[in-house]
């Protein structure tokens, strides 16, 4: 659908919704996993909406690009994609995307490390998803805070959060969310010595992933 759309927007030369497309596209493909195809699509996203002049389109596909580069393991570029895209969003009213980016940056120090960053940055996300309500994009902020404290050490505060952001995920029938709580739970009781309970909730991840053809989860 995404490429029937693009097709139809360079007939009508019409760029700012061909840029537009290409990021939703970007993500989509993120989520089936294919990943070296979606950082180009980012790519040329962010291209075509720096051609426009485009100041808003430009930062979500920066975060586009952070998401995919922490996904391939370039941790670096990923904090730099989502620390320009937080610089320019703080200067703007948008608080989903203030909100997108925080939650983006803490997943990159998460990945480098940094716990005590990551920590701090993911609550300035949750802050702001909750003043305007996303539920979705909450849920995934709680998610990616528990696999912080899972790393700490700290499998108590791991559990509640990966079982709040199962809850938010199940009402808002995001199965891709669902998948990252089942392994997060499934992880925790793997540290706990208990493989026994674990492997039913990795199974029914791996069904559900295969089930949307989320090949990246499911490989996870």
């Amino acid at each position: 659908l995404f490429d029937r759309a693009i097709a139809l927007y360079r007939d009508l030369e019409d760029e700012a919704g061909s840029a537009y497309t290409l990021w939703a596209k970007g993500g989509a493909l993120r989520v089936r996993g294919n990943l070296t195809l979606a950082l180009d699509t980012f790519h040329s996203a962010l291209q075509r909406f720096e051609a426009q002049g485009d100041p808003e389109g430009g930062v979500y596909a920066l975060c586009g690009l952070g998401g995919i580069s922490r996904i391939m393991g370039h941790f670096e570029d990923s904090l730099e994609f989502y620390t320009e895209a937080n610089t320019r969003l703080r200067r703007s009213p948008d608080k989903f995307g203030q909100a997108y980016s925080f939650c983006g940056r803490a997943n990159a120090w998460r990945m480098l490390g940094d716990y005590d960053t990551a920590l701090s940055l993911f609550q300035s996300a949750r802050k702001l998803y909750h003043e305007i309500g996303d539920r979705v994009s909450y849920a995934y902020t709680v998610w990616g805070e528990g696999t912080a404290y899972k790393m700490l050490g700290r499998h108590e505060d791991a559990g509640r959060n990966f079982k709040e952001a199962e809850k938010l995920f199940r009402a808002t029938k995001d199965s891709r969310g669902k998948v990252y709580t089942l392994l997060g739970r499934g992880e925790l009781l793997l540290l706990a010595g208990k493989p026994g309970p674990a492997e039913p909730l990795f199974r029914k991840a791996s069904d559900t992933a295969r089930q949307f053809g989320l090949q990246l989860e499911e490989r996870h």
